[in-house]
């Protein structure tokens, strides 16, 4: 159903009145995206959208006050945004790229871009208030991310009007905290010799700053609750993030999230316990310092151990979006979840015996099953541990020591 802003603008089977289909150059230089997902958005052009690929009507763009009613109901989107799209245009501005935020309309309500070439940008449609939806401008980076719902790049003749084959675009989704598209971020450029080499990596750095606006707006949505993100150690799959209450049961779960575990756990947010997820100890959830709780968690269903990072959360009484403690704690963790695996993370605890005790304990047990002497065995709770026996050593209090690991750190040793 079309907004009202873009209501006006009708529909691309009411503007064109000869609509001759044509093939999609696949080949060369403009095979970025795979040619299923540019045949796809070509046969939308032609049998829903009704695109006329020959037409030279210049881009569509709405006017100051149209682009603040597209811009306010994303408020939010854009206050979170700002830092990624500047970090953003930082990698891509040598290369004359635009860095445009757009709403689900394809819209661009914010922007970034060399002011120098403002002029250039508009003619071209690339520039704040631009409208880019599949169904007006046929396939492009930002309407055929939309439309596709992941992340796009179309490069010159893969648009499929042909006024557009100068263009590079690459868009990637942005999801809302509860896995909703809040809207696009893309990377756009003119390339007039159609030989730019650099739209891959434009794409690589749009998708991971998407992801960071994501992971922005899931922490300042869950700010009150418990945190994970969560990565596996092989890079198997893509890294997720769940919110949970104090009892650690998921109140909310990130578009991978629920993507990843939904077919298993149908109704995710509505208190399923993080136990039947991930193996873990209740000392991981232990109000402390305030700061991040870097650890392995293997996960239940056998798909292997993941480093996680858990952020406690917020004391509500340090609730303002400005404040540092608002600030920190919205920042994205996924990027650092890579380094985890070149560092020691602890090992996991499950509340009785500390880490370093529960080594040393552990280390002794090993040294001393190895002695020459003739063991005795102890069984404690279905597990044994055997100890020297040796005039003067402590079996009494090291059988009290072996129950209380064992009830601690059942998994440990």
């Amino acid at each position: 159903m079309a907004t009202p802003v873009m209501s006006r603008f009708g529909t691309a089977a009411e503007q064109a009145l000869d609509v001759r289909p044509v093939e999609p150059v696949l080949t060369g230089a403009t095979a970025s995206s795979s040619p299923a997902e540019v045949h796809d958005s070509w046969r939308r052009c032609v049998a829903e959208h009704h695109v006329d690929p020959r037409s030279r009507t210049a881009p569509n763009v709405i006017t100051q006050s149209e682009l603040k009613v597209s811009s306010e109901p994303l408020a939010d989107v854009i206050l979170h945004a700002r830092e990624e799209i500047d970090r953003l245009y930082a990698i891509v501005r040598q290369q004359g790229y635009v860095v445009l935020l757009c709403n689900g309309d394809g819209v661009a309500i914010h922007h970034r871009g060399d002011p120098a070439r403002a002029d250039e940008f508009k003619q071209w449609g690339i520039w704040l208030g631009g409208v880019w939806s599949e169904q007006i401008e046929g396939t492009n980076g930002i309407g055929t991310c939309i439309a596709e719902q992941r992340p796009v790049l179309v490069h010159c003749g893969q648009h499929y009007r042909t006024r557009h084959t100068k263009l590079t675009c690459a868009g990637a989704p942005i999801f809302d905290p509860v896995g909703k598209l809040a809207g696009v971020l893309d990377v756009s450029a003119v390339i007039l010799d159609g030989t730019d080499r650099t739209q891959q990596l434009a794409l690589a750095a749009t998708i991971a700053s998407a992801r960071a606006v994501e992971e922005r707006l899931f922490r300042e949505f869950f700010r009150h609750a418990w945190i994970i993100a969560a990565s596996p150690c092989d890079d198997s799959r893509p890294a997720l993030l769940l919110a949970l209450d104090e009892d650690q049961r998921i109140v909310g779960a990130d578009h991978v999230a629920r993507s990843a575990l939904c077919a298993r756990h149908r109704n995710l947010t509505d208190g399923v316990p993080l136990s039947a997820i991930f193996d873990y100890g209740l000392s991981l959830f232990r109000r402390g310092s305030g700061q991040d709780i870097p650890s392995v968690l293997t996960r239940t269903d056998g798909l292997g151990s993941w480093n996680t990072l858990i952020t406690p959360p917020l004391s509500k009484s340090r609730g303002s979006h400005s404040s540092p403690e608002s600030i920190v704690h919205a920042q994205p963790r996924i990027p650092k979840l890579d380094d985890l695996s070149r560092t020691d993370v602890p090992p996991l605890s499950r509340g009785g015996l500390s880490p370093a005790l529960t080594h040393r304990i552990c280390k002794y047990n090993r040294i001393a099953s190895r002695r020459e002497d003739k063991p005795r065995s102890s069984c404690f709770h279905g597990r044994t541990f055997h100890t020297p026996f040796r005039p003067g050593f402590p079996t009494i209090a090291w059988s009290a020591t072996a129950r209380l690991f064992v009830a601690a750190t059942p998994r440990t040793c």
